[in-house]
């Protein structure tokens, strides 16, 4: 029987198609989304390759992180950083890979005398031991989300990723289980989620 999903169709065309950048990034999307990283990976290289831009390559930097190639990972987000420094979620991500391979993480926001509650500044503050990451649900749940955006299963998996990155596994584990089971099931959040739980890497496991 001929298959009905979209994956085999977005392959198909992507490979018909080897210098259309968005074929290969919606190609890369599905194979995220279905659980094949290292499939994923390869199509985000190759979108890449033809359209580079800093948001692509903090997918890289992402995705390299969830198939255990952690140097890869650091090398791809700090050159997106380097390129889009004010955007605070790939800071977000630049801290989570360093946290979790022992890397020293620079303060969120050096020379300030406090943080603010405006997000996403808690996020970034909680993987610098800047804020209590206890306080990043409530104040979520005081920042409304805007159309497409939600704030709870953001904390709920930042959480997970501070409770990773402090070696505590059953915690970074029921946090991921519950934004897998709370949060819509194509926000980037539940499959990054689902990539953790899947995550064997020692690249990616909890530093010690």
């Amino acid at each position: 029987m001929r298959s009905t999903q979209p994956w085999p169709k977005a392959r198909c065309f992507a490979e018909g198609a080897p210098k259309l950048a968005w074929a290969w990034r919606l190609l890369g999307d599905i194979q995220f989304a279905r659980g094949d990283l290292p499939a994923a990976l390869q199509a985000y290289e190759h979108q890449q390759t033809l359209q580079p831009s800093p948001a692509k390559r903090r997918i890289l930097g992402v995705v390299r992180f969830y198939v255990g190639d952690g140097k890869g990972a650091l090398d791809e987000l700090q050159a997106a950083q380097v390129a889009d420094p004010d955007f605070l979620y790939g800071l977000i991500w630049l801290d989570i890979v360093k946290a979790r391979q022992n890397v020293p993480v620079p303060p969120a926001y050096p020379g300030q005398a406090g943080v603010t509650t405006e997000w996403p500044d808690p996020v970034l503050a909680i993987f610098s031991d800047a804020f209590d990451p206890a306080l990043l649900l409530k104040i979520a749940k005081a920042n409304p989300s805007k159309p497409g955006e939600d704030h709870v299963g953001e904390a709920d998996f930042y959480t997970a990723e501070w409770n990773g990155a402090h070696a505590r596994e059953t915690d970074a584990k029921t946090g991921f289980a519950k934004v897998v089971q709370d949060c819509p099931p194509r926000f980037v959040e539940t499959l990054m989620a689902k990539a953790e739980l899947n995550q064997t890497s020692p690249a990616a496991a909890p530093a010690r």
